[in-house]
């Protein structure tokens, strides 16, 4: 037997049907992407209806901050993975500007409550704070890229896998493979 599903509760020209999908702007250079970018992500696509993130190259990141351990097409490909995100952007600006939301049809852009800063010292989200464009989210406590890799810098087994170069290149290509988990997209 088959049923049908009845839609005669959903009125034509219904409010939430005609309205604009909201655009949500995201950036970052999610280097060795972790649980607090996919948070992030997972805020900044809780705020709107379809997710763009930008993601900052290698030359874009060492101006700014410093050399990557993940290289941008690495980058790239694990924040295409996020099930949350709708867009990537290659080459994102580390300093996000008005006609860079134009470009994308972008409705207001997100970012941590961390002061986020370029190589001058200048808010990188300035402009579009002045516009009011820009809504903060939370960040995740308590992990960073930062203090990942603090904490495999410090490990003894690091140190060891150093002395084994085979064991080290193994580990080293089996950590660049994303693994499935509750933050990667499902594919069929």
């Amino acid at each position: 037997e088959v049923f049908e599903i009845d839609h005669s509760h959903k009125k034509t020209g219904d409010v939430a049907e005609q309205r604009k999908p909201v655009r949500v702007w995201a950036d970052g250079c999610f280097d060795m992407m972790h649980f607090g970018h996919a948070n992030a992500l997972r805020q900044a696509k809780l705020l709107g209806d379809y997710l763009v993130v930008g993601v900052h190259s290698d030359a874009e990141i060492a101006r700014h901050k410093g050399p990557t351990v993940m290289k941008e097409k690495e980058r790239y490909a694990m924040v295409r993975a996020c099930k949350w995100v709708d867009e990537v952007v290659e080459d994102a600006p580390y300093t996000t500007a008005l006609s860079d939301l134009e470009k994308y049809n972008i409705d207001f852009c997100v970012h941590g409550e961390d002061l986020s800063i370029d190589a001058t010292g200048v808010d990188s989200y300035a402009a579009v704070k002045a516009a009011g464009r820009f809504r903060y989210i939370k960040r995740t406590d308590s992990v960073s890229t930062t203090s990942l890799v603090d904490r495999l810098l410090a490990s003894p087994k690091i140190e060891q896998a150093a002395d084994h170069p085979t064991v080290f290149s193994a580990h080293r290509s089996a950590a660049l493979t994303p693994p499935p988990s509750i933050m990667c997209r499902r594919h069929a």
